[in-house]
């Protein structure tokens, strides 16, 4: 027994330190928002590692410890070549905290809030959503829900003028409902608590109605809060 022990530590040893397993190839796939370079960074694989002897579970724990990476698998491909697959977090939404205006999180379609924004990061595609609670869990899912389900509606909608300019700006008011601001259609559109649907076809009807009669004047708000009718309040002179 004692000879089988030291004959599989010396094998062990043997292939853990010789030069044959050395990995050449590092394989990523799944990555979008994170760059190769960057990758390898959080994987901290140390240069002309042994792939016996590398420990697998401690390169994934890394790197699903960066925020952009929600789960990782790394694999060994004998002789030489390690394969890494990242899923990366999707973004839906930049968030900014009803109690923290100044800051901004990014948030999945789930709502969960994965990282704060930083300087580098590609804001220029992602809808804002502002005042959104954070103190409550089950009242911010609920404000998120609502908040998804419009914007998936307005990003449904092929009205050009709704989709000119930057992303939108998506306020969450708890007395007043939803609305957006500084839109290329109007100052502030008001979309209330629900019926998203139709008050999206209100909206879509009423561009339409402008553009045929040619109306170009200026709104500062549309108030689709109730269904039953559409206000629309001239921008001032």
């Amino acid at each position: 027994m004692l000879l089988l022990a030291l004959g599989l530590v010396f094998t062990h040893d043997l292939i853990t330190q010789s030069a044959y397993f050395q990995i050449h190839t590092i394989r990523i796939q799944g990555e979008e928002y994170l760059d190769r370079e960057r990758i390898l960074q959080q994987a901290a694989i140390p240069e002309k590692s042994n792939l016996m002897a590398l420990n697998l579970r401690l390169v994934r724990l890394r790197l699903e410890a960066h925020p952009w990476i929600r789960e990782a698998a790394v694999t060994r491909r004998l002789p030489h070549t390690l394969e890494i697959t990242v899923m990366e977090e999707e973004p839906f939404a930049i968030v900014h905290p009803e109690t923290m205006p100044d800051k901004a999180f990014w948030a999945n379609r789930d709502g969960r809030i994965f990282k704060e924004l930083e300087a580098d990061d590609p804001v220029h595609a992602y809808p804002r959503m502002r005042d959104l609670p954070f103190s409550d869990t089950q009242n911010r899912h609920l404000w998120f829900s609502r908040a998804r389900t419009l914007l998936d509606l307005l990003q449904e909608n092929e009205e050009p003028s709704l989709s000119a300019g930057p992303p939108p700006v998506l306020w969450i008011d708890p007395d007043l409902g939803l609305s957006l601001s500084d839109t290329a259609i109007a100052a502030r559109i008001l979309f209330g608590f629900s019926d998203f649907r139709e008050k999206n076809l209100k909206l879509r009807t009423l561009l339409q109605h402008r553009r045929e009669h040619r109306q170009t004047t200026p709104m500062d708000t549309i108030d689709l809060v109730r269904p039953d009718r559409v206000v629309v309040i001239p921008a001032a002179a």
